[in-house]
């Protein structure tokens, strides 16, 4: 994952593993008007659904930090169902494990900002949420699917909390 970022990685690791679904690792922001929410990073997967099908389109543009190389813009598909995740892992035995999960749809695929920034880019709705703003963590991972359910019936039997 980006920055080293352990629990982002091992999140994407388990949408894989359960779905076999890559994961979008992301920085978030959220619009509090129209109460979405916008995940966008310089890189993603382009096959969303899954090893064996048709990527997504993508353009290929420089890194937005480094101004150079080659990453993949990443054209979401409108209307697809998404799950927004992102396992946490303990820090001492006193802890326990907890995984943000959140549902949404995607609403589209907002272009790179003008003034610059990352590459690819989504904007969503979050269900459990009635306001976009309260939405916690840095560096969820997005998937295409209705897998909220599934992941807090994984969190229950592996014993880690499901929070909103």
């Amino acid at each position: 994952g980006c920055e080293s970022d352990l629990d982002a990685t091992l999140t994407m690791m388990l949408y894989q593993y359960l779905f076999d679904r890559p994961g979008f690792q992301h920085n978030p922001t959220v619009e509090t008007e129209k109460n979405h929410y916008f995940c966008a990073h310089c890189t993603s997967a382009s096959k969303m659904n899954g090893p064996g099908t048709k990527p997504e389109p993508y353009v290929l543009m420089s890194h937005a930090e480094a101004g150079w190389g080659c990453v993949p813009r990443v054209l979401f598909t409108p209307k697809k169902q998404v799950t927004i995740a992102k396992y946490l892992s303990v820090r001492s035995d006193s802890e326990t494990p907890q995984m943000l999960v959140y549902s949404g749809e995607m609403v589209g695929c907002p272009g790179v900002p003008q003034t610059g920034g990352c590459r690819t880019n989504a904007e969503t709705t979050i269900n459990e949420l009635d306001d976009v703003a309260d939405l916690k963590g840095h560096h969820l991972v997005m998937a295409y699917g209705q897998h909220a359910k599934s992941l807090r019936r994984f969190c229950q039997f592996y014993g880690i909390e499901a929070v909103i």
